[in-house]
């Protein structure tokens, strides 16, 4: 184990800190304005604060500023960080808010010691995205995935199969039968082809999230089973994003790619309804279904 200080490289030690816990993102921000990525968050941070930008840390004295120790924890069997933790302390009444902790699965994880805050130029930068919700029955679903085949996309699904975890590549038939059993964690379609990074656990492979953020993909999530008034119905999420944020600026994908999926949005307008509002495509039936008058 060894610790140091957060601290800058012209000195300043006090820092507004913004943190997203379940990410494991973080931002600290000087008494000057100038911000800095926490750690690695930077590899991240613009892909989680699409959905939602992290709250600044508050003591319960009120006060939002506060110097920080960084802990590292480093593997038996080697000089890599395995964990890092993050302790802060109040600069108003000396408080220490509840610890920070970054679990390392990679190496090598020098940079971490060595550049533990990177200066972030515009923390808050936003790019165009798409996550659309849809209530449908298996036969919505199961069509959904039909147009994708037909109009040339491969589908790489990430699946349960006999309580072991699968990902690969499946035909349509075999597609359509996985998704209308539920028992899917992540379709994605793409014209491209694509390596995907993958961990391995007892259970099998796990696919890092996210990659539609930045791949040309068409994510299908999982359904989740929601209860109504009038009983229990899926929801299905779509996302994609016509941009990605590289190398300082906002850049489009492909001139293909957003071909694609205006051509889908389009499709979508087509064959379901968005009663409920913006980014909305569910089944009329389904949506009748649940809701009775509430949309009609």
């Amino acid at each position: 184990m060894k610790t140091r200080t957060l601290q800058t490289a012209d000195g300043d030690t006090s820092f507004r800190i913004r943190l997203d816990r379940v990410n494991s993102v973080g931002l600290a921000t000087t008494r000057s304005g100038i911000s800095y990525f926490l750690l690695d968050s930077g590899d991240y941070w613009y892909d989680v604060i699409q959905d939602a930008y992290p709250r600044e840390q508050k003591c319960r004295c009120g006060n939002k500023e506060f110097t920080g120790e960084l802990i590292y924890y480093l593997r038996e069997t080697c000089e890599e960080v395995r964990q890092v933790d993050l302790v802060m302390t109040c600069n108003q009444c000396g408080l220490r808010p509840k610890t920070f902790s970054l679990e390392i699965k990679y190496s090598p994880t020098e940079m971490l010691w060595q550049s533990p805050l990177v200066y972030c130029e515009k923390p808050k930068v936003k790019y165009n995205t798409k996550q659309i919700s849809c209530f449908w029955r298996t036969e919505d679903v199961a069509q959904f995935i039909e147009h994708l085949y037909d109009i040339g996309l491969q589908n790489y699904c990430w699946r349960f199969a006999d309580d072991t975890r699968r990902f690969g590549k499946v035909p349509k038939c075999e597609a359509v039968r996985i998704a209308t059993s539920g028992k899917f964690l992540t379709m994605m379609f793409s014209q491209l082809e694509y390596d995907f990074v993958l961990t391995l656990d007892e259970i099998g492979p796990h696919l890092q999230e996210n990659e539609w953020r930045t791949k040309e993909l068409i994510e299908l999530s999982a359904p989740l089973n929601m209860l109504y008034s009038f009983g229990w119905g899926h929801l299905y999420y779509v996302k994609f994003a016509a941009e990605i944020f590289r190398d300082g600026a906002v850049q489009r994908k492909s001139v293909k790619f957003d071909a694609l999926t205006r051509a889908l949005l389009a499709w979508m307008g087509e064959h379901f309804v968005s009663k409920r509002g913006l980014n909305c495509f569910d089944s009329p039936e389904e949506l009748a279904r649940l809701f009775a008058k509430r949309f009609a």
